[in-house]
Parts: structure tokens; sequence; C-alpha cells
């Protein structure tokens, strides 16, 4: 690497939600998950603090903590809308930083995999959404696995 050639350390931020969908006659569910690469950690971190400042002073929030769940920013507000535009103007401020956004979900069709087998002290038969559910806490770390491996597969990587 040349003397005048900075490192940059890249980081990826992961997170992992339910999304349900009310049927007709019936309901939709799969996992979703997100990942999102920030090229410069220390520019976005700097930058951060400063968009969510000035995104709480816009909306009016008393700023106790530099993070916020969607489920208090939206009880703040007063609704999803309000926090849709919290969150619209804070990426707006941060895009710059975005690299990359992964999006994973998983989906197995009960009409084609009508069963799955767990092999555990017993072999027990699921029914596939009951799998996706049961293990939806995890799936935040199977999206940063999969990323890893992407990543490895790319054709720019040594």
């Amino acid at each position: 690497m040349p003397a005048n050639d900075v490192l940059v350390a890249s980081v990826v931020a992961f997170d992992s939600k339910e999304f349900n969908v009310k049927g007709v006659f019936k309901d939709f569910f799969c996992p979703i998950g997100v990942g999102v690469r920030f090229d410069d950690e220390e520019a976005f971190q700097n930058d951060y603090c400063e968009a969510v400042a000035a995104s709480a002073s816009r909306h009016r929030i008393r700023l106790n903590r530099r993070v916020f769940d969607s489920y208090s920013v939206a009880r703040v507000l007063g609704g999803l809308d309000s926090a849709a535009d919290f969150y619209e103007g804070l990426v707006k401020e941060l895009r710059a930083h975005i690299g990359f956004v992964h999006v994973f979900y998983t989906v197995i069709p009960p009409a084609k995999v009508p069963r799955i087998f767990v092999y555990e002290m017993q072999t027990e038969v699921v029914n596939p959404v009951d799998f996706l559910k049961e293990h939806k806490a995890g799936y935040v770390a199977l999206c940063a696995w999969k990323y890893l491996q992407l990543e490895a597969e790319r054709p720019d990587r040594v």
C-alpha cells in the first residue's frame, strides 16, 4: 500500500423483523433482514451524531440518547407516518455514507414444502411457517452469515 493511502474501516449493521400481511384466506409471514454497510465508520459516526440531533430538533424530540428504535419514535411522534418522516430525513443526511444495503428474506411455501423435519433427540415434523416463526430470533445472525458468504464470493475480493 502506498504511503499516502489511508486504510478506512467499514462497518456493517444488521437487523431483522417479522413481515406479516393479513390475507383473505391465509396470512403471510416471513422473516426479513437488512444489512447496511457504511464505508467509513469514523466519518459515519461523526455525521450520524449531527444528523440525529438535527432530526430530533426538527421533530421537537428531546435528545436523551443517540439511538432510537422505531417503536419509541412512532410513540413519541404520534404514529408511523411521523416516524417514517423522521427516519427518511435521517437517511437522507447519511446517504453518502451508505456503501450498500442488503435485504434478506426467507419464504418456504407450504404448498411446495408441506413439512420440515427437525432432527433432535426425536424427529419432529413441523409446518414451514411455524419453523420460520420459531427461528425468527436468530434470523439476524443468518443475515450476517449470508452477507459474509456473499462478500467472500465477490470477484473483486482478494
